[in-house]
């Protein structure tokens, strides 16, 4: 209790960032999906790992880590929307 858990920690920043870098692209839909990928999977490891914790290792912040973990998929889900909507929208138009 009270210590980082260094492993944990990089991988879901790597994700994070493959997943910010990613979901920047503005013309590709597949690198915007690639992005929401890796976002969901960040969020899926923050989710599971919260609630896969040992009895001895829990420490009540369990609800907060689930909730950080719904929002980092939902800001994953963001670009990939935003994307798909403009895409549809230039579609229409022509």
């Amino acid at each position: 209790m009270g210590s980082i858990r260094w492993g944990y920690t990089v991988i879901v920043l790597l994700l994070l960032v493959i997943g910010a870098w990613f979901a920047s692209h503005r013309n590709k839909m597949i690198f915007n999906a690639i992005g929401f990928i890796s976002f969901l999977i960040s969020g899926g490891y923050i989710i599971v790992s919260s609630m896969l914790k040992p009895g001895n290792q829990k420490s009540g912040f369990e609800y907060i880590e689930i909730a950080m973990g719904v929002i980092v998929v939902l800001f994953g889900l963001i670009p990939l929307l935003y994307h798909i909507l403009k895409k549809r929208s230039t579609i229409k138009r022509t």
